[in-house]
This record gives C-alpha cells, sequence and structure tokens, in this order.
C-alpha cells in the first residue's frame, strides 16, 4: 500500500513541479482536472498500459509528444492519450 501511495504521489509531484509537461497540463485545465485527479489517472494508466521497464517520464513524454497532435475534441481521458501512442506506435524507446 505504501508503495501504491509514493507511485501517486511521485506523479502528483512531477505534474506540479516539473516544467516540461505543458501539454499534459493543458489537457488537464481543458478538462476541469485538478492535480490530484490527473497524477491519480496517469498513475493508474502506467501502471495498467506502460511497456514492462518503461520509467514514469518516459511515459509521460510519450504522452506530452503525441498530445499535440492528437484530435484534443476525442480526448477526454488519459487512456485516450495511451490508445494514441499505442496505435501510433509512439512509445519512447529507452525502457
Amino acid at each position: 500500500m505504501k508503495q501504491d501511495e509514493a507511485l501517486l504521489n511521485y506523479f502528483v509531484a512531477i505534474m506540479e513541479e516539473n516544467g516540461y509537461y505543458t501539454h499534459l497540463r493543458s489537457f488537464m485545465k481543458r478538462r476541469g482536472y485538478n492535480i490530484a485527479d490527473m497524477a491519480d489517472m496517469l498513475c493508474n494508466a502506467y501502471e495498467k498500459y506502460a511497456p514492462n521497464g518503461m520509467s514514469v517520464y518516459y511515459f509521460l513524454d510519450s504522452l506530452e509528444d503525441a498530445y499535440p497532435v492528437m484530435n484534443k475534441k476525442e480526448t477526454n481521458y488519459i487512456t485516450d492519450m495511451v490508445d494514441y501512442v499505442y496505435d501510433h506506435f509512439l512509445w519512447k524507446e529507452a525502457c
């Protein structure tokens, strides 16, 4: 349980402190999510869908890079982004 909480807190810290993820923050604001909700969705998606051995940062980088080319009107959930990345083979490599 502590490990799950630590991972969630890691996602919260990244979304709050890392200036790189502007597209993910844009998605968050566009959909009316707060940091805690966004971190929870990212954490759940990471645990379910990230390729084995992929770091949190490569997972987030993959979503960040894909978001600008996606149809934003059809992107309502983190899983929409994950599906797009999977469908277009856009996972970052160094995993």
